[in-house]
């Protein structure tokens, strides 16, 4: 880095920090809520006689309002309307609980990833071992939360002599402790233990494996769809897994008396007048409690987290998250082989851009010299950040474009992670009609062939992406016509290359479609030569739009293109929208035109592998 004495400085973002792990406790908290009246139902089934559901529900309803007439008088009942306040009795000891239990079991699921390596794609094995891990660690801590919400939603299901009439959490825990002695905060710990172990294997561990299974398919992207079907697994592999400790760690918390804490007491007892069916009791009402906090939990988590992510993730801080750790020296990367650290600090960042000649550079550290690179050959472009918020986004741009005279372009970030595109297109609108046209406008992380003609036609100079590469390693070609999934079986029999008249070494010595359907699945080979021909075809791409534009027929290309790209599948309406927004309509003339609702993936699927 310059060290000029008189360097303006130039502030850019920070790089990405991981989330604050309280975030796992807000959502757990915010789900709770919610689903409170569900959670309290299951408790009171699987903690009383009730026969179902139903009836656990309207006993709720019927006596809530009750307690404190009945904690005055040994009156039954005082008269019989309806109290909906009853379904959130007890709501204080759940929030406590989400509050110690939840927001430990996230941050020791993400630490014990760390720690066995876990990353992206990890086997399932690695994700339940991590889970079981903070599952054993929350279990632990969240159990005097546990005793109390289990107290607190069970009471008035107890004969009114034998309530406890907790006011609200506090309260409960200090009689806890006066009338019942500090032992009383672990009663049920074993149990509550091995459920929570149970619970974060299958609930975290499923979700995270699903979603890197969703997210390996081209039916998937990292948004709320994924993130909803992901959950929609984990809620019901959890319910199933947890079903039988979660019985028993409900009757063991809400037992009284010498003896009775006993957790094999309690199961002796419950074999004994049940059978072994009472492990399940209330399992329909704990899967519809469980599934919709399930997918609360992981959608609000999901949200928050992007909330908090204001970078673009460059320098692989985001896709090797599971393998770094941001300090204030730099980020710190661990080898996922052997776990040995390596440190890359911002001043080592821009050693490495300095050294092999980068001619655009982007800084890692808060601010960065001017005078940052080679004078005459690099160039250190400013990246205007703000998430999906245009506010943010336009304080982000009116601080950059302050500071023009000081920066060779600009870079848009904060995009590519997962957004809606309808949103996509209209934060890279928001930025390029405020960005001066006299600078390079680079939009970071955009890799698909429609992505780059909209952005190009927003007035985005250039992008760049992993996709092309990353994309040929599943099999799939890029052309002209749409992506091609040659592992599909159509194509075991095509004797003609990926494209004809393409100029890459892959199509022009004839390897055809046929022998890299065949090997694709077995040798690294038939990766390396689709690689190839995909980065032709971006070349190919970007070389003939800039032809159009430079003679001036870039909207008749736009809409050849497209027309090609997406004639059999439909228009994307995102596409269709942002176009028509710089004077460019893809329907004009075409009145039979299809246009379909979503990012509009053009992507060949089959399960005839």
């Amino acid at each position: 880095m310059s060290s000029t004495a008189n360097a303006q400085i130039i502030p850019v973002s920070k790089p990405k920090q991981p989330y604050p792990q309280y975030l796992g406790g807000i959502a757990a908290s915010i789900a709770a809520s919610i689903t409170h009246p569900l959670d309290l139902t299951k408790v009171r089934l699987q903690a009383s006689g009730d026969t179902g559901m139903i009836q656990s529900l309207r006993k709720t309803v019927r006596t809530a309002g009750k307690k404190q007439a009945l904690a005055q008088s040994q009156l039954v009942l005082i008269r019989s309307g309806i109290g909906v306040r009853g379904l959130f009795d007890g709501v204080s000891a759940t929030l406590f609980r989400q509050m110690t239990y939840s927001m430990c079991r996230f941050w020791a699921y993400d630490e014990s990833k760390k720690f066995l390596g876990a990353g992206k794609n990890a086997p399932a094995w690695k994700l339940a071992l991590a889970g079981s891990m903070a599952g054993g660690i929350a279990g632990v801590v969240g159990n005097p939360g546990e005793i109390l919400m289990v107290r607190m939603q069970g009471d008035f299901a107890k004969p009114p002599e034998k309530r406890l009439n907790y006011k609200n959490c506090f309260d409960g825990l200090f009689r806890m402790i006066r009338e019942e002695g500090w032992s009383s905060l672990s009663r049920g710990v074993y149990p509550n233990v091995i459920r929570s172990i149970l619970m974060n294997a299958s609930q975290l561990a499923s979700y995270d494996y699903f979603k890197s299974l969703l997210l390996q398919t081209p039916y998937f992207k990292d948004n709320i769809y994924c993130h909803f079907t992901a959950s929609l697994f984990a809620g019901t592999v959890a319910t199933t897994v947890c079903s039988p400790a979660d019985v028993l760690k409900s009757r063991v918390m809400n037992a009284s008396g010498p003896g009775s804490s006993s957790a094999m007491a309690v199961l002796r007892n419950s074999f004994r007048n049940e059978g072994p069916m009472f492990m399940f009791k209330g399992w329909i009402p704990a899967w519809t409690r469980l599934q919709p906090t399930t997918i609360l939990i992981f959608l609000t988590l999901e949200q928050l987290k992007n909330a908090t992510d204001w970078d673009s993730g460059g320098f692989q801080m985001v896709s090797l998250s599971s393998f770094s750790e941001i300090t204030e020296e730099g980020v710190r990367f661990s080898s996922p082989f052997t776990g040995e650290p390596t440190m890359l600090t911002p001043e080592e960042s821009m050693s490495i851009q300095h050294s092999i000649g980068a001619d655009i550079i982007m800084q890692l550290d808060d601010v960065a010299h001017k005078e940052s690179g080679r004078s005459g050959q690099q160039n250190l472009f400013a990246i205007v950040q703000g998430g999906l918020s245009h506010d943010l986004r336009d304080k982000c741009l009116e601080g950059m474009i302050s500071r023009k005279n000081d920066v060779a372009g600009y870079a848009i970030g904060g995009l590519s992670g997962g957004e809606e595109k309808d949103v996509f297109w209209k934060i890279i609108s928001q930025c390029t009609a405020k960005l001066p046209t006299d600078r390079p406008r680079y939009s970071m992380g955009i890799g698909f062939a429609e992505d780059l003609m909209v952005c190009m036609a927003l007035g985005v100079d250039m992008a760049d992406c992993v996709f092309p590469t990353r994309t040929a390693r599943f099999g799939v070609a890029l052309t002209f016509e749409g992506p091609l999934n040659l592992r599909i079986s159509k194509y075991a029999n095509a004797m003609t290359p990926i494209e004809k008249d393409c100029p890459c070494p892959t199509c022009k010595e004839g390897v055809s479609r046929a022998i890299l359907h065949h090997l694709i699945s077995h040798e690294t080979a038939a990766a390396h030569a689709i690689t190839q021909h995909n980065l032709v075809f971006q070349a190919r791409l970007m070389g003939r739009a800039r032809e159009a534009v430079l003679k001036g027929t870039f909207p008749e290309f736009l809409k050849s293109f497209f027309g090609m790209y997406f004639g059999g599948s439909g228009y994307p309406r995102w596409c269709v929208d942002a176009l028509r927004t710089v004077g460019v309509d893809l329907l004009e003339g075409k009145q039979d035109a299809v246009v379909q609702d979503g990012d509009g993936a053009n992507w060949e699927y089959s399960a005839d592998v």
